[in-house]
C-alpha cells in the first residue's frame, strides 16, 4: 500500500507503459477498498465480541439466579426443622432442672423457663433487626452531612 502511495506522489507512473499503470491503480484502489472493510470489519468483530460477553453476563446471572432459589429453599427447610429440633432439645436435656417434679409436681416451672428463654429470642430479634425509622434517621443524618449542613446555625 505504502509503495503504490509513493508511486502516485513522485509520479512514477509517466515511466511505465499504460497497462502497468492502469494495472497499478487498480491494484491501489483495491488495497484501499480491503483496508476500509478490514476496518468496518474490525469494528464488527468488536461488536461481536461485545455481545458475547453480554450473553455470557447474562448467563452467569442466570446460574447466580438458580443457585440462590436452591439455597432459598435449602433455608426455608432449615427454617422448618429448626422448631422441632429446638423442640427435641429442650424435651430431652438430661440435666437437673430447677424446680424438677420432686420439688413442685406441675409444669409451670417448666413452662416458666421456655418462656423466659423464648423472651430472650424474640428480644435478640427484635435487636438484631433494622427497622425503618433508624435506616430513616441515617438516611437523614448522612444527607446533611453530604450536604454540608451541620445543623449548628
Amino acid at each position: 500500500m505504502k509503495i503504490l502511495k509513493e508511486f502516485r506522489k513522485r509520479n512514477c507512473a509517466n515511466r511505465l507503459n499504460v497497462n502497468t499503470r492502469i494495472l497499478c491503480s487498480d491494484l491501489y484502489d483495491d488495497f484501499y477498498d480491503l483496508n476500509n472493510d478490514l476496518g468496518h470489519f474490525y469494528h464488527i468483530l468488536a461488536r461481536s465480541q461485545d455481545n458475547f460477553l453480554a450473553i455470557l453476563r447474562e448467563r452467569h446471572g442466570q446460574r447466580d439466579n438458580d443457585l440462590n432459589r436452591s439455597m432459598k429453599w435449602v433455608g426455608q427447610v432449615a427454617l422448618l426443622i429448626t422448631p422441632k429440633n429446638t423442640v427435641s432439645l429442650i424435651m430431652g436435656m438430661n440435666v437437673y432442672i430447677p424446680l424438677h417434679f420432686s420439688v413442685c409436681p406441675s409444669l409451670i416451672p417448666f413452662w416458666s423457663m421456655f418462656g423466659i428463654g423464648l423472651l430472650i429470642g424474640i428480644i435478640t430479634l427484635y435487636w438484631l433487626t433494622p427497622t425503618k425509622d433508624k435506616s430513616n434517621n441515617n438516611k437523614k443524618n448522612s444527607s446533611h452531612i453530604i450536604s454540608g449542613n451541620s445543623g449548628l446555625l
